[in-house]
């Protein structure tokens, strides 16, 4: 996968440590309700975090099997569409 010009990345962790089971453990720990739960993805690792979350919400560059799963897509993240949405809020893509 191309991070960016020249440069690669690889992630290894524990196959039990997911976003998905994080944001489970915030629920849990903090009496949070799903529906109250907003989350951002690009990337296919955000899919079990998106199966969870009541607000999934893809930026416009995401991989193609993530927005399969979003519930809103905004402007991609070169455009700073996540800080644009937080603070503004509904910087959709039409």
């Amino acid at each position: 996968m191309r991070y960016s010009p020249g440069w690669y990345w690889l992630t290894i962790h524990d196959r039990k440590a997911t976003k998905g089971q994080a944001i489970r453990t915030l629920v849990k720990n903090y009496g949070l309700q799903e529906s109250e739960i907003v989350v951002f993805g690009d990337q296919i690792n955000d899919i079990k975090m998106f199966k969870i979350a009541n607000h999934a919400i893809a930026v416009a560059n995401a991989d193609a099997k993530l927005k399969r799963y979003a519930t809103l897509l905004i402007g991609s993240n070169i455009e700073d569409s996540v800080v644009k949405y937080s603070t503004c809020g509904y910087y959709e893509v039409q």
